[in-house]
């Protein structure tokens, strides 16, 4: 039998292998089709810079609310303060202290009372790049505010009186309400910025799963120096809900629309220089935001030694550990209890 031209039988070996091609290609289709599709990606998250909490891309780009709170015994209990992101509780004079409370994810329906403005408290809101509600300021705060270019919501000078209110329950001074949606009423009408201006500032990093060491500090006590008797604050750690709850003289403190005790996942005791202003009238004190000093945390019922820095009134206050690195907190609430030097926190 003659043989086939070579040209055509490698003509028959492309032709095999074409087929083959094709039947291996359609069983791998055939095979897709089988395969359940991959899963679409994760939306991305959004975690709030004032609390390290889950929440929207657009509460994350708001510009934070700080509120002047009234922490006189008559201004007790106050409201709001269980919904702020960050709280600092700072000497003034008269033997009280007085709360800036920080607000951005909580269209919180009722904040109060609202008092005055000092001016050390100027430092926490260029920082924070806040919005700074307060009724009246004391002479230094009037004369830096607009010479720091503070974006101030005065409810009782300058804005009108709809983005306040004075309940009947309370005695002036002690009984000025706003609200959140308020407050924005009142920086619409002020044209002030209510976004951020760059990307948001993380103020601490945190860590859910956060398993700290050091001394046992599941009860805390600040006594505050002679003259504050009235406001020695303590907190009570709860290992099952690994929230501190706040007392005052040993009193639960409430909060005045839920009736609930305030509660806190974390504590930063800032211990800072603060002396009476040389001969002023109402014996008004300074408190010294700008340098570097000692802090403590207190998380998860432990102590851990921390440091402050400041370099400006402007500019952000770094914690850090011991060691120098970033402080690291649980998500949630915290509070700031800023002391003079000499305080000696008491722990067990």
């Amino acid at each position: 039998m003659p043989r086939a031209p070579r040209h055509l039988l490698w003509y028959l070996i492309a032709i095999f292998v074409a087929f083959g091609a094709l039947g291996g290609a359609a069983a791998y289709r055939a095979h897709l089709a089988r395969r359940p599709p991959p899963p679409p990606p994760e939306p991305p998250k959004f975690y709030s810079p004032l609390t390290g909490e889950l929440t929207t891309e657009e509460l994350t780009k708001r510009r934070p609310v700080a509120v002047m709170i009234d922490n006189h015994p008559d201004a007790r209990p106050q409201s709001g303060l269980d919904q702020a992101g960050l709280v600092y509780e700072v000497l003034a004079e008269g033997g009280i202290t007085r709360y800036f409370a920080v607000y951005l994810d909580q269209a919180v329906p009722e904040v109060g009372p609202v008092r005055s403005a000092r001016d050390y408290f100027l430092d926490l809101a260029m920082e924070l790049d806040a919005l700074y509600v307060h009724c009246g300021q004391s002479p230094q705060a009037e004369e830096e505010i607009p010479a720091f270019n503070i974006n101030d919501i005065n409810l009782e000078f300058n804005v009108p009186a709809r983005f306040s209110w004075r309940a009947s329950d309370r005695q002036s001074p002690h009984n000025l309400y706003t609200s959140y949606e308020r407050t924005m009423g009142a920086a619409a009408e002020k044209k002030y910025r209510t976004t951020t201006s760059g990307q948001p500032r993380e103020l601490f990093k945190r860590d859910p799963a956060l398993a700290p060491t050091g001394a046992a500090a599941t009860e805390v006590t600040i006594p505050y120096p002679k003259g504050y008797e009235g406001y020695v604050v303590s907190w009570k750690h709860d290992p099952a809900t690994g929230l501190y709850s706040r007392f005052v003289k040993g009193r639960p403190y409430l909060d005045k629309p839920t009736g609930r005790q305030l509660t806190t996942p974390n504590i930063i005791v800032q211990y800072v220089r603060s002396e009476a202003i040389p001969k002023d009238p109402k014996l008004r004190i300074n408190v010294y935001f700008v340098g570097e000093g000692r802090a403590q945390l207190f998380v998860k019922g432990v102590a851990i030694e921390a440091k402050w820095k400041k370099a400006s009134r402007e500019a952000p206050t770094v914690f850090t550990d011991a060691q120098g690195h970033p402080l690291v907190l649980v998500p949630g609430q915290t509070w700031i209890e800023v002391v003079p030097l000499e305080t000696k926190v008491d722990t067990k």
